[in-house]
């Protein structure tokens, strides 16, 4: 796998890449989250949800969770989970690689889109079940470099990259009132509207 760092160009084989880049930015998008008091973590292909309190068996009945989650964060208190799939996107190397890899994120050529959704009503199903309250998410798949928010309303996606969505997320707890400060950090990110 090529991966520039983002330059110079090199060759990492998938588990160095795993292991070296892929693994870190999901572990800073999960600390992130606990920082804020979410309880947030990695969810194994067996459907175990590593968070900062243990281990927590997510499966239910013959149900089986499709691949794993990078990052699974939920707000004490409330109705809201947050799935997260993590792209670092390591083969944007100038304007036409871009936009390829924009329209392969917006047509869902590579089934992104698709698999996060089936992921997020697994995820809704077992945390309703395990909580005992109806649990909704806001699914997103999240880069490393910068892009615009873009929103895919019919499926209820976000496809940002890492600031935009905690500035997206610091303004959505505002609006929806909820009393804590939440990537207050974030909130100088805002640009006038």
């Amino acid at each position: 796998m090529k991966y520039t760092g983002r330059f110079p160009l090199i060759s990492l084989p998938p588990s160095v890449f795993k292991e070296a880049v892929s693994e870190p930015f999901e572990n800073r998008v999960i600390n992130e989250f606990r920082q804020n008091g979410f309880l947030a973590g990695h969810v194994t292909e067996g459907g175990v949800w590593r968070t900062q309190r243990g281990n927590l068996n997510l499966n239910f009945g013959d149900s089986k969770l499709y691949g794993e989650i990078d990052t699974l964060a939920y707000l004490p208190g409330t109705d809201i989970s947050i799935l997260i799939e993590c792209k670092v996107l390591n083969d944007i190397q100038d304007y036409r690689s871009y936009r390829n890899t924009i329209a392969k994120l917006t047509d869902d050529s590579e089934g992104f889109r698709a698999k996060l959704l089936k992921k997020s009503k697994w995820i809704n199903q077992a945390l309703s079940e395990e909580l005992g309250v109806k649990i909704s998410s806001i699914n997103v798949l999240l880069t490393d470099i910068p892009l615009p928010v873009i929103n895919f309303p019919a499926d209820n996606i976000l496809f940002t990259w890492y600031n935009e969505l905690f500035t997206f997320l610091w303004r959505f707890f505002q609006e929806i009132g909820y009393s804590e400060p939440l990537f207050s950090s974030f909130k100088n990110d805002i640009s006038p509207k």
